[in-house]
């Protein structure tokens, strides 16, 4: 059976519990999904460093994807990645993030982002805990 078609199944199988629990139980976002690394498992053995920096290159491809599908530039949305990451691994992203045009990221430490390659053109937005918003 076809991925498509394994998915649908469970969905099917899945849907009363669902719908009494209030819960998705089955979806990529339940990490249903077995991902190897030169075959070792990345659940059971990735560090917080290697799970960011899959969940990051998924999201390079899943834009890519949906660029290439839809012919439209989606926006790049990257959600606190740069904090279990060492500064190699964050500068290579930053580096990447050129690539997709319009991106929005957010860091809860502001101590350190030498990592980010940023352009004359790019912006840095500071929200303090108070809900001050300034330029950065």
């Amino acid at each position: 059976m076809d991925l498509i078609g394994c998915f649908k199944d469970l969905l099917a199988q899945k849907e009363e519990d669902e719908i009494r629990r209030g819960i998705n139980l089955v979806g990529p976002h339940r990490d249903d999904f077995l991902f190897d690394i030169n075959g070792i498992s990345l659940k059971s053995y990735g560090s917080q460093g290697q799970h960011k920096t899959f969940q990051t290159v998924l999201r390079f491809a899943e834009f890519f994807y949906l660029k290439d599908k839809t012919g439209n530039i989606p926006l790049f949305l990257l959600d606190d990645v740069f904090g279990e990451l060492d500064a190699e691994r964050a500068a290579a992203i930053s580096n990447y993030l050129s690539t997709v045009g319009q991106a929005f990221i957010t860091l809860t430490d502001f101590g350190n982002t030498s990592f980010l390659k940023m352009g004359d053109e790019d912006n840095v937005i500071k929200i303090s805990e108070s809900g001050n918003i300034t330029y950065a």
